[in-house]
């Protein structure tokens, strides 16, 4: 029900992907309840139902991406745990900020060595996303 690829891997199984997530998707695939596409430093697009968008990832110092996809999805899960798993009872505005937030854990997971030592814990991730979200609840996805 829940798919987390990254852009590399969905560019694999589909090699003339242009950016076009949806029609890679049908061509794997999948239809399930949700969807994302991490894409590194972009952060991330994911799609629900009829709700299609793409959450920044907020600037780090990239040690190691060891394990960033494994911060991403633990983040999304305990989030979607949550909210019961009830994928289509999560409001638009909701879902935005569990992918921010899983966003946030991604990129906390690439500022130290290995995967397992680097997974954030929700305080780390509280707090990246208190330092870089705007007062409109946006993220602020600096240059890196």
């Amino acid at each position: 029900d829940v798919l987390k690829i990254s852009l590399a891997d969905l560019a694999f199984l589909v090699p003339d992907i242009d950016n076009d997530y949806v029609a890679a998707l049908n061509t794997i695939g999948f239809n399930g309840r949700l969807a994302v596409v991490t894409l590194g430093r972009d952060g991330a697009w994911y799609k629900r139902g009829e709700i299609e968008d793409q959450v920044p990832s907020p600037c780090v110092q990239v040690v190691d991406s060891t394990g960033a996809g494994d911060g991403f999805m633990a983040s999304l899960l305990d989030s979607l745990l949550n909210h019961d798993m009830d994928i289509e009872g999560i409001d638009a505005e909701t879902l935005r900020g569990i992918m921010l937030r899983a966003s946030a854990a991604g990129a906390l997971t690439t500022t130290g060595y290995g995967a397992i030592p680097s997974l954030p814990d929700n305080a780390s991730i509280d707090t990246l996303l208190r330092f870089v979200t705007l007062g409109n609840g946006r993220v602020r996805a600096g240059n890196c």
